[in-house]
């Protein structure tokens, strides 16, 4: 254990000095090869530790749309559509939709806390 905490707190001291391995462990008791081998190891750990973001979108196939009579789409087009709901908002999205446009829908309801 007290190995690894030297060696974190060299490959600290590493990085933080903007030297090359080679030139950083001129005159020390270790080489560049094992250096950069801590770094890669230390390194890892923390990613290990750090908790990912997970953000989660709820997408759903379906059949019919919920309510036709407010979709411009034909019938046919929504039935291969994927639903993105987000809050209470629902986009469907089909074949050859406009990638921008959906973004700017997205982020536009996600700046609303979705649709209430």
């Amino acid at each position: 254990m007290a190995a690894r905490a030297t060696w974190a707190k060299r490959v600290d001291e590493w990085r933080g000095s903007g030297l090359s391995s080679e030139a950083f462990c001129v005159g020390k008791g270790f080489t560049p090869g094992g250096l950069r081998n801590a770094a890669h190891v230390v390194e890892s750990e923390a990613r290990s530790r750090k908790a990912p973001t997970v953000r989660v979108a709820r997408v759903l196939r379906v059949a019919r749309p919920a309510a036709p009579a407010a979709v411009s789409a034909p019938v046919e087009e929504l039935e291969s559509a994927i639903l993105v709901e987000l809050g209470g908002a629902r986009v469907a999205v089909t074949r050859g939709f406009d990638r921008g446009a959906l973004a700017a829908v997205l982020d536009v309801l996600a700046a609303r806390g979705g649709a209430s």
